[in-house]
């Protein structure tokens, strides 16, 4: 896991966009003037251009989070090579380079990694997951919580999240009040 620079705490969203929640999230990240990074499946990314434009317009970081969600351990390479290509037409259609991506899962198998190693994308993992997938919101909102973070923080969560509205906007508030600056990869 690698961490962010010092002197903030990143927020990263996974398995965007989603038709309500995103837009929700963008609104209280407005609110708060702070800049997320969104890991986004190609699919979705095509189903909801105009989530994206909103994103990149508001100085967001686009990544690509692979185009259907697919365990990157699950793949043969050739087929990791055919997924990737479907990123440089969404940076097209958006006008955006989008260098950045997550594996679904986290999960890189070794032909992966070293098909990684050698190409022009920056593989980012993260260094907390709030656990959005699993806990209940007030968990969510404790797993990442100030005292739970450290500098450099790279955060998981996930925009397909039924609560992620409600466990940002008490985050960012808590963030707020302590003074936690929080910023896009």
């Amino acid at each position: 896991m690698q961490r962010g620079e010092l002197g903030a705490v990143y927020l990263t969203y996974d398995d965007g966009p989603h038709p309500e929640n995103t837009t929700k999230i963008l609104a209280s990240l407005d609110r708060y003037d702070v800049k997320a990074t969104f890991f986004m499946i190609g699919m979705n990314m095509e189903k909801h251009p105009d989530i994206v434009r909103s994103i990149v317009e508001q100085g967001h970081t686009l990544g690509y989070h692979s185009y259907r969600h697919k365990s990157l351990k699950k793949m043969a390479l050739a087929e990791i090579r055919a997924d990737l290509a479907h990123i440089r037409k969404l940076s097209q259609m958006f006008d955006y380079p989008i260098t950045l991506y997550r594996p679904p899962f986290g999960d890189l198998s070794l032909k992966a990694f070293m098909y990684f190693l050698f190409s022009p994308w920056k593989i980012v993992m993260w260094t907390l997951d709030c656990r959005d997938s699993f806990d209940p919101p007030e968990l969510v909102v404790c797993n990442i919580s100030p005292g739970k973070i450290s500098d450099g923080e790279v955060i998981l969560l996930h925009d397909d999240y039924d609560h992620a509205e409600d466990v940002i906007e008490a985050t960012l508030s808590e963030y707020h009040r302590k003074g936690i600056t929080c910023k896009a990869l």
